[in-house]
């Protein structure tokens, strides 16, 4: 269970990060313009995702960012790019593998398990780029605004743990 909990603090510091685009490319095609918020201030690859543009705009705001940092950040965030989307897209891909193999309530284990193994490693993987970029952005910032990211790190932790005990 405890890895379990691990995992999913992961993903959501990732997509604290802005490295995951919590819609799929698919239903990024069929959502209303509502949804598809574009935020002006982030120029090139960014600005495709969503999510990770509402966050960046958040964080920077909230650490107030000089415009040198910000724009070191979204280069740190936008190289990373590449090498997150074809683990996201196995990601979803093994997420379907898994529903086909239990469809209708059907188990087997001998099927389920190596995907669920294919799902660890690619989170492994994520975890572990996370921690990099975590890395590569605490050096832009200044101490002051590594001790602020810090304190929104530990508490968007806390809510996940809340999250995970209900």
């Amino acid at each position: 269970m405890r890895h379990y909990r691990a995992i999913i603090a992961g993903l959501v510091m990732m997509t604290m990060f802005g490295l995951i685009s919590i819609s799929s490319e698919d239903s990024a095609a069929s959502a209303s313009p509502r949804s598809a918020v574009v935020i002006p201030s982030l120029q090139g690859s960014l600005q495709d995702y969503p999510l990770a543009s509402w966050l960046f705009n958040r964080f920077s705001s909230r650490l107030s960012l000089t415009s040198e940092q910000k724009e070191e950040i979204k280069s740190i965030l936008v190289a990373e790019i590449p090498v997150v989307q074809p683990l996201i897209k196995k990601l979803r891909e093994n997420r379907q593998d898994i529903l086909t193999a239990t469809q209708d309530g059907h188990f087997d284990a001998s099927r389920v398990r190596p995907i669920a193994k294919r799902q660890g490693a690619i989170l492994a993987e994520l975890i572990v780029i996370k921690e990099q970029v975590k890395s590569e952005i605490y050096a832009v910032l200044t101490p002051e605004q590594q001790e602020q990211l810090q304190e929104v790190i530990s508490s968007l932790e806390d809510t996940v743990r809340k999250w995970l005990k209900q």
